[in-house]
């Protein structure tokens, strides 16, 4: 199977070293609150409008916040809205997705695989996935986290989502799930550089101080044949 030609990430480590974000790919930001995730969320979107793609921002921020840190990072998001390059879904807040308990959570899972299947988005960059983990179980996390990934990465969608640094075991475990089934991890370090990272390989250190792989991440397997 030919590997996909990443696209733009709008992340310099990111692009020097993966060459950019690959089409049916999953990627995990991960940096602390305060520390500039949301902006380097949408620095991805901003790219993909500049490549001429289309994207899915979903937030569980109000729009107005979301097109206050795209004028930071150079990106218009009413504009590219209008221009049918961009399309905003707002999550409900953590205690309403609580509340729904954990078939409320996999519904949505399976409703947000249903809008990517009809928008067709070429990248889909969820903000903020903090609300929509929280599963009664680790592995009823998993299975619907799983069923995500391998939905949106058959349908060749870029996904990119964004979580806070772990705070206490339990999200760090949570964490473990979703580094395992993502295709690459990008940290931002408490000086600002990013520390990219895939599933199952040891870094190294990079002569600019970034901590990157000895390889992009490998080209996803190819789905199985419709019976």
């Amino acid at each position: 199977m030919i590997a996909p030609t990443p696209s733009p990430s709008g992340l310099d480590a990111v692009d020097r070293q993966w060459g950019g974000l690959a089409a049916g790919r999953a990627y995990l930001l991960v940096g602390r609150a305060g520390a500039g995730r949301s902006a380097l969320a949408l620095q991805t979107v901003r790219a993909a409008v500049e490549a001429g793609e289309r994207s899915l921002v979903i937030s569980p921020r109000a729009p107005e916040e979301l097109v206050a840190v795209g004028k930071e990072v150079g990106i218009d998001l009413a504009k590219a809205h209008a221009g049918g390059k961009l399309r905003l879904l707002r999550i409900p807040k953590a205690a309403d997705l609580a509340a729904r308990g954990a078939e409320g959570l996999a519904k949505s899972y399976r409703d947000l695989v249903g809008l990517v299947a009809s928008d067709r988005p070429d990248r889909v960059v969820i903000e903020d996935f903090t609300p929509l983990v929280q599963f009664d179980t680790f592995e009823r996390f998993h299975e619907a986290f799983a069923g995500l990934v391998g939905a949106l990465r058959k349908q060749g969608a870029t996904l990119v989502i964004g979580l806070g640094d772990p705070a206490n075991d339990a999200s760090r475990r949570l964490l473990e799930v979703v580094e395992g089934l993502v295709d690459g991890t990008i940290r931002l370090g408490a000086g600002g550089d990013l520390v990219l990272g895939t599933p199952a390989r040891p870094e190294y250190p990079s002569s600019d101080g970034a901590s990157v792989e000895a390889e992009p991440p490998a080209p996803p397997a190819a789905a199985p044949a419709e019976p």
